[in-house]
């Protein structure tokens, strides 16, 4: 006799992991308890930095954006302490940091941490997955608004490439040995992303009928 299992909800579990991978004490350890100090552009470069970085500017050979974002490790802060967008702004931070709209700020806090951020929920997905019993099942919300209950199994992963992304994003840790670097996205004219696809089953026996 086969054992039934109740549907997991995957939107459900993509809000979980993304908390994890950017907020939690387990989480993307280049940009934890790192706060947000600067910002910069083509034009307008990090005036409090001893050096000058208007070369990191000159990414891609088109006229897209270019948004630099500095941030400083704090390394004040409790082990275990979440980092959220609400609380992302240096207590030394430039004018151009205090002025922004907890929107702004909350879109800055995913724009940084979405460096190679698809290949990182990929893996974290891939390792829960394995963890599933078989048989398992889950609920996907489509994008027309509709769900299908499909089994965890029937899934693949799809790498493709963007071409001339819309911006060129430059994230700068300073102020912890461990954490210091550059990184950049969107710099190229190409971009690789990657995302799971999973299979409606019923669908694809109507399909087959």
């Amino acid at each position: 006799m086969s054992t039934s299992y109740s549907p997991v909800d995957l939107h459900s579990i993509a809000v979980l992991i993304n908390y994890e991978r950017t907020s939690g004490p387990m989480g993307d350890y280049r940009f934890r308890h790192t706060k947000l100090c600067d910002i910069a552009d083509s034009s307008n470069t990090f005036p409090s930095l001893p050096w000058d970085t208007i070369d990191w500017f000159e990414a891609g050979t088109d006229d897209r954006p270019k948004r630099g974002f500095l941030l400083r490790a704090d390394t004040s802060i409790i082990k275990d302490a979440p980092d959220m967008p609400d609380d992302m702004r240096s207590s030394q931070c430039s004018r151009s940091v205090e002025d922004l709209t907890k929107e702004e700020a909350s879109t800055i806090f995913w724009e940084v941490r979405g460096h190679n951020g698809c290949y990182d929920a990929i893996s974290i997905l891939q390792n829960l997955f394995l963890m599933f019993p078989s048989g398992q099942t889950m609920r996907v919300r489509a994008p027309d608004g509709t769900d299908f209950i499909t089994e965890v199994s029937s899934r693949w992963i799809l790498e493709y490439k963007l071409h001339k992304p819309k911006q060129a994003t430059m994230a700068l840790v300073v102020g912890d040995p461990k954490q210091s670097q550059s990184l950049w996205t969107g710099e190229g004219d190409e971009m690789k992303h990657s995302v799971w696809e999973f299979s409606n089953l019923a669908k694809a026996k109507q399909l087959l009928c």
